[in-house]
């Protein structure tokens, strides 16, 4: 609910942006579309900014990402092949392009603008140089200030981005030296260009820090500074209005926001509102501290500061547009100052005034529960309930945005019943343990596990047991599943049926336990009998392999007696075992030949792994592709055939139509129109590609069959009207575009 919620916040805004006068030039206004997810116009308006300007690398880019976002994978791939040729860098996949970063840069910031971190960070992946300094400012916008302190602190994170990552965590002293050496020193920043505005951002930091510590008068100084370099500062006059309005001079503070700038209508919320709520809430702190708790209280009831809600961005990033009522929020807010402050009673009172109000509100959550761990209130088993918030803790620091980052359950520390209330807790920490393991923290998310004492569950303890696995603490992963293998449990929802069966094989085998080994692949072959087409097939001979080594340990233990309990069906299988296991290694070391260059060695080493087992068809694949390369069609189209056959007819029709379209091009090349004609149907049937209607309507063309090239064309621009392949060959023939019934090109 919330992320449609959010995603029409987006579209209003970039609406405004797009009314905006500065968003007249085509290439900011494509952008704008992008990011209010109007592809289709966004993909008219950078392919217009490409035709007016065909060396345009960003409008180029713009295509390929609003081409990925509708879904056509194709020419989405064939665009970033052109690019990373364009630019001489790697030809990658899609997901590691090789681009210039500089690019981007623009992009990450527009993302940012409008409020989507969640796309900014994934686009900032894509920059490894600067990931860290992009992840850290997504964090902050975010209001995860723990996690940007972590890149702070290993050193990743410099200049005024870790300042601001320091004053967001309390750290201000630190924060003060970097301010300092950025007013004077070389340049460090990587947001800002160069020369003033560099020493303008330190001057401005000086006064945030003076203004925090209560020094008034200092903080004016800096401002005032600060202005004198650049008058168009926005938050050094934020600062010295804030100041002076804390000093009586309401009436030069006036004069002084009079003078604020504002620009275009996504700033007015993005960057004004934004800091001056934070300039109300380090004021309501320094009050917190000195004790004038009447200041504080009116610092945090501020209505700019409410209604910014310490940040929309921020609120946009975790939970959607909706935000906190504005009296909740203020009481958020001055609870967390007299948390700061040291009145543990006094937060946790209001606090608990908070909650019993707005049950979710998650700052009174997180607040209650820190202040009763803090006082020792009276709670059942408070030793594990200290724990569990330990853990909650934990998953909030470490887990990025998840259907779970806003239903931590505080409310076992809040208002549920004694009994229901860990109870609830663990339910929540099993979800917060799933979040972890996804994003690959795997000791943390066994922490959280431990912490829950029990988990119950299929999807639970398979998560469990896999994050275990990672970590090769093997006695571990068969404690989580062996109930869950007892119940024959489905957890398909999270990954393949056989995924249980071969980690628990893994972990016996690494534990030296073969005999329950063998059991549990007995079980297995039972169950799921010699299916080996696909994914499960690759299980089934993991599995086999894992089995067979059980038996060798069990022969090198002298337990003969234990081998024939477990059965003479394994016994007799084991030289089938051994042949599958053959066939792997060759195929393993005829790719490595490929990739160094050695063709001949590796498609002999092909064809070897083909005698040992006939049904692989991704080996038939990749030597049938070496062929090709070499230009002998006729080994390859006779290599695809055997991949062919030895994919099963239960296969994914892609997987199937990847064969047959490649056997319909081999028949293309070496000159068997109709039976590449056919062959290309069927792959077209299977998959749906233009591509592959396109090989047909060559193969019809070239067998003098030029009605049935105009039907299959025809079919192939319903799937895609702007396949480059397709154009080509119309304009090749001199055909108009009108003929398929399809609008003519514009």
């Amino acid at each position: 609910m919330w992320a449609s919620r959010w995603r029409r916040a987006l579209a209003e805004r970039a609406d405004a942006a797009l009314a905006d006068d500065s968003y007249d030039r085509p290439y900011r206004r494509a952008r704008a579309l992008f990011v209010a997810e109007r592809y289709d116009e966004a993909l008219a308006a950078f392919e217009a900014r490409v035709r007016e300007r065909p060396i345009s690398y960003s409008a180029r880019l713009g295509v390929a990402l609003c081409l990925h976002e509708l879904g056509r994978a194709q020419r989405a791939r064939e665009t970033f092949a052109e690019l990373t040729l364009d630019a001489g860098a790697r030809s990658l996949a899609f997901e590691h392009l090789g681009h210039d970063e500089v690019d981007l840069d623009d992009w990450v910031r527009e993302l940012m603008k409008h409020g989507d971190t969640q796309r900014a960070l994934a686009l900032a992946r894509l920059m490894p140089r600067r990931h860290s300094e992009y992840q850290a400012w997504c964090l902050l916008e975010m209001g995860r200030a723990a996690q940007a302190l972590s890149l702070v602190r290993r050193g990743r994170v410099g200049g005024e981005l870790a300042a601001d990552v320091l004053m967001a965590t309390g750290f201000t002293d630190e924060a003060a030296e970097i301010y300092e050496g950025l007013s004077r020193g070389p340049r460090t920043s990587w947001y800002h260009h160069a020369g003033d505005e560099r020493k303008v951002t330190g001057i401005v930091g000086a006064a945030r820090v003076a203004l925090r510590r209560g020094d008034m008068t200092r903080a004016v100084r800096h401002a005032r500074r600060a202005l004198e370099i650049d008058k168009r500062s926005a938050p050094a006059r934020l600062v010295e209005a804030a100041a002076l309005a804390r000093l009586g001079l309401a009436d030069a503070a006036r004069a002084v926001m009079k003078g604020l700038a504002r620009a275009h209508p996504l700033e007015h919320v993005s960057v004004d509102d934004v800091t001056q709520s934070e300039l109300e809430h380090e004021l309501g702190l320094s009050s917190a501290r000195r004790d004038a708790l009447d200041a504080a209280d009116a610092s945090f009831a501020a209505r700019r500061f409410v209604e910014a809600a310490t940040s929309y961005r921020r609120a946009l990033g975790t939970r959607g547009p909706k935000l906190a009522p504005r009296p909740l929020a203020a009481r958020g807010r001055w609870a967390y100052a007299l948390a700061m402050a040291g009145d543990v009673t006094g937060a946790a009172e209001v606090a608990g005034a908070l909650a019993a109000v707005d049950a979710d509100h998650l700052t009174a959550r997180e607040i209650r529960c820190w202040a009763l761990a803090q006082a020792g209130a009276a709670q059942p088993d408070l030793a594990h309930s200290r724990a569990l918030f330990r853990a909650c803790g934990l998953g909030v620091q470490l887990v990025s945005d998840s259907p779970h980052a806003a239903d931590v359950s505080w409310r076992s520390f809040i208002a549920l019943p004694p009994e229901r209330a860990l109870r609830h807790a663990r339910s929540s920490l099993v979800a917060r343990a799933t979040d972890l393991a996804y994003y690959g923290h795997w000791r943390e998310a066994l922490e959280v596990f431990a912490a829950c004492k029990l988990v119950r569950g299929e999807g639970a303890r398979f998560i469990a047991a896999h994050a275990a696995s990672q970590l090769a603490r093997f006695d571990e992963v068969w404690r989580y599943l062996e109930p869950l293998l007892a119940a024959r449990a489905s957890v398909s929802y999270y990954a393949q049926p056989l995924d249980p069966w071969v980690l628990a094989l893994e972990a016996l085998v690494a534990t030296a336990q073969p005999d329950k080994a063998l059991e549990v692949h007995g079980t297995l072959r039972r169950i799921w009998g010699d299916r080996e087409e696909g994914a499960r097939g690759l299980l089934l001979s993991r599995a086999d392999e894992l089995a067979a080594q059980a038996c060798e340990a069990l022969r090198q233990g002298d337990r003969a007696a234990e081998l024939r309990a477990a059965g003479q069906t394994l016994e007799a299988a084991l030289p089938q075992m051994e042949g599958l296991t053959r066939a792997r290694a060759l195929h393993a070391r005829a790719f490595e030949l490929e990739r160094a260059g050695r063709v001949d060695e590796a498609l002999a080493l092909y064809a070897e792994s083909l005698a040992e087992d006939a049904a692989a068809a991704d080996v038939a694949g990749n030597a049938a592709n070496l062929l090709v390369h070499r230009g002998d069609l006729g080994r390859a189209y006779t290599f695809f055939a055997h991949g062919l056959l030895g994919v099963a007819e239960l296969a994914p029709p892609l997987r199937r139509s990847w064969f047959y379209g490649k056997l319909a091009w081999c028949a293309l090349q070496a000159g068997a129109y109709a039976a590449g004609a056919a062959i290309g149907r069927r792959a077209a049937q299977l998959s749906g590609s233009p591509g592959d209607w396109h090989t047909v309507a060559r193969c019809e063309l070239a067998a003098g069959a030029p009605e049935r090239a105009r039907a299959a064309l025809g079919r192939g621009l319903q799937q895609d009207p702007r396949l480059p392949q397709l154009h080509a060959l119309i304009d090749e023939l001199g055909w108009p575009p009108s003929w398929s019934g399809l609008e003519p090109r514009r």
